[in-house]
């Protein structure tokens, strides 16, 4: 895949995994994040300051970071006064967007400190929130949506006010080699920046082969039961078809530890894919992950992460060809 054009959609956490995963590697590498998180700091710079939504974006940049010591002032999170809760990632690119009236220049001037060399660009210029429809009830924003027990339906969901593709999206996505979903919240990270207009076109009308990672563990009350082909299936309901040449699920074992109450691992599916392949590999890092505790939204987070190396792998063996 050397000197291919790979790019990554999805949110903070999935997209960077897969990035770091790939960096290094002299591949040319670009990630399209969700702009609809509404969580913690982001959330209140949203609201207080009308920036975008920039920790997806914080989190990509400070996994890319070739600056261990910039990395992890970037990464700080404060812990009294007023800024509690905020990290200092999220109030330099909140601030760069307000001195610059752009988001996508304030990404440029964080990249040059951090030492990244990847591209982060934004699905959507567009502010936008996740909306959960519930008959007569409406939960707005992914925050609460996480939160929600979806029951026995499948959730209604749309970004209100519509949002457009981004022109920079849409050219990294139309020039791409290998376009990769990643993992990550499924409902409020993965169907967000999906449900973009102009994304699902825009990747059907590219050349580029299509892998999508499925999630490691199914969430209680939101994709409890799932086979790992049930994820582009509700991809497919929710954003429309979307081409697939190989959606890649985990075989290995996840300790007990590794799950939070309600969760449980993706299986695979006994569903034979009539228009894409599905390849199981070894892909899950079986180490705990520590959350932090100055994080408002850690305990929606997932305690297991996909092993940068083995995924790196999976993605090399399912892009052969290229």
């Amino acid at each position: 895949m050397n000197d291919k054009k790979i790019v990554v959609i999805g949110g903070g956490h999935g997209a960077s995994i897969v990035l770091s995963a790939l960096d290094g590697s002299g591949l040319k590498l670009c990630g399209v994040l969700s702009m609809a998180d509404d969580g913690g700091s982001t959330g209140r710079l949203r609201k207080e300051l009308g920036v975008s939504a920039v920790g997806d974006i914080r989190q990509c940049l400070v996994a890319l970071s070739a600056k261990p010591d910039i990395a992890r002032l970037f990464a700080y999170r404060f812990d009294r006064g007023n800024l509690s809760g905020h990290s200092l990632g999220n109030l330099f690119l909140a601030a760069g967007e307000l001195q610059t009236g752009s988001i996508e220049k304030s990404i440029e001037a964080a990249k040059k400190p951090l030492g990244v060399s990847v591209d982060i660009v934004p699905s959507t210029e567009d502010k936008c929130d996740l909306v959960l429809n519930q008959g007569d009830k409406m939960v707005v924003g992914v925050y609460d949506i996480a939160n929600t027990d979806f029951g026995n339906d499948k959730p209604d969901l749309a970004l209100k006010p519509a949002a457009a593709l981004s022109a920079s999206a849409k050219a990294v996505i139309e020039a791409a080699d290998l376009i990769i979903i990643a993992p990550g919240n499924f409902y409020c990270s993965i169907i967000p920046v999906l449900l973009v207009e102009g994304m699902a076109r825009a990747i059907n009308d590219s050349n580029a082969k299509v892998i999508q990672i499925c999630n490691l563990v199914n969430r209680s009350g939101q994709t409890a039961g799932f086979s790992a082909t049930d994820y582009p299936q509700e991809i497919k309901r929710l954003a429309g078809p979307i081409k697939l040449d190989t959606l890649i699920y985990n075989t290995s074992a996840i300790p007990s530890d590794c799950l939070r109450q309600g969760e449980e691992p993706v299986a695979a599916s006994n569903v034979k894919a009539a228009d894409y392949k599905i390849q199981g590999s070894e892909i899950s890092d079986n180490q705990k992950v520590p959350a932090n505790e100055n994080d408002k939204i850690a305990p929606v987070r997932s305690l297991v992460r996909h092993d940068k190396a083995k995924l790196a792998q999976a993605i090399a063996e399912a892009a052969e060809g290229l």
